[in-house]
Parts: C-alpha cells; sequence; structure tokens
C-alpha cells in the first residue's frame, strides 16, 4: 500500500484523482485486513477529501469524477466494514468536507441518493468518546447546510 503514500503526494489532477479511485475500489471490494491497512486508508480518504476540496475552488471535474466513479458507495462500504478507526476518519473528513463546499450542486449531489442518511445511519459505537465527539461535529456541518433548498434531502414526505 505503499502507492496511496506516493499518490497522496502528487499534484492535484483529474487523471491522479481517478488513481486515487482505483485504489479505494480495490480496498472496498476486497477482503483485505482493514486493520492491517488502516493508516494506509486513513491517507487515502485525507487526500481524496483534499482533492474534493480543491476542486470545488479551483477544478469542477474532480467532483464530476467523484461522481462518475461512485465514491460515495466506495465509502458506505467502509463505513459498514465496521473498522473504528477509518469510521473515525470518514466522520472527520465528510464533516470537513461537507464545511468547506461552496458549490451547491456538489452540496446536492453528497445530500442525494441516501449516501450521507447511510453514514449518519451506520451502527457506530457511539458510546465511545472520542468517536462521539467528531460525529456530533459531523452532525453539526450537515446542519450549517441544511436550508430551503437542501432540507429536501433529510425529509421524507410519505413518513412526516
Amino acid at each position: 500500500m505503499s502507492s496511496i503514500s506516493q499518490l497522496s503526494e502528487k499534484k492535484i489532477s483529474p487523471e491522479n484523482f481517478r488513481d486515487l479511485y482505483a485504489e479505494l475500489h480495490k480496498i472496498a471490494t476486497s477482503n483485505i485486513n482493514l486493520q492491517k491497512i488502516e493508516n494506509d486508508v486513513k491517507t487515502l480518504i485525507e487526500s481524496i477529501i483534499e482533492y474534493l476540496i480543491d476542486g470545488d475552488k479551483n477544478d469542477p471535474t474532480i467532483f464530476d469524477i467523484f461522481c462518475e466513479l461512485n465514491f460515495m458507495g466506495k465509502f458506505v462500504l467502509l463505513i459498514n466494514s465496521k473498522n473504528r478507526v477509518i469510521n473515525l476518519q470518514i466522520i472527520k473528513s465528510f464533516s470537513l468536507l461537507i464545511s468547506n463546499l461552496r458549490n451547491t450542486q456538489s452540496l446536492f449531489y453528497l445530500f442525494s441518493n441516501n449516501f450521507i442518511n447511510e453514514i449518519i445511519s451506520a451502527d457506530f459505537d457511539k458510546s465511545d468518546g472520542d468517536f462521539l465527539y467528531y460525529y456530533v461535529n459531523f452532525i453539526k456541518s450537515l446542519v450549517l447546510k441544511i436550508d430551503e433548498k437542501t432540507i429536501q434531502f433529510f425529509y421524507h414526505q410519505e413518513m412526516c
């Protein structure tokens, strides 16, 4: 997994972002023991979020690739692995991402398709104080982005 640290050090570009996806896909869809590569996965998640935040400001094709390749589906697979370290990194990273995104369409994508709802409702050990702290920050970052346009992604009309 040393390739992850090499990828994370490369210049931000759409091509390098696709390489990060390839690593994420390999990890999320294989039977790799995540405990053995937790630090590499953390680095990978941090790099992906860094690309997205930079892309939001400088290169919208980065977020297009994020959508096209279904990165969120891979994050949901990782969340469901129940690895505390990786789940904590996903919560921290998405809190940072949501707080820093300025493009409304990017936020709409994140909030649609139940991706964020899957993260919110994942079976986390909420008795862990450190984890709970970051989980509450994640929820706060969501709440700060909710307005009359984004509430629709969290409201299920049939369920009131």
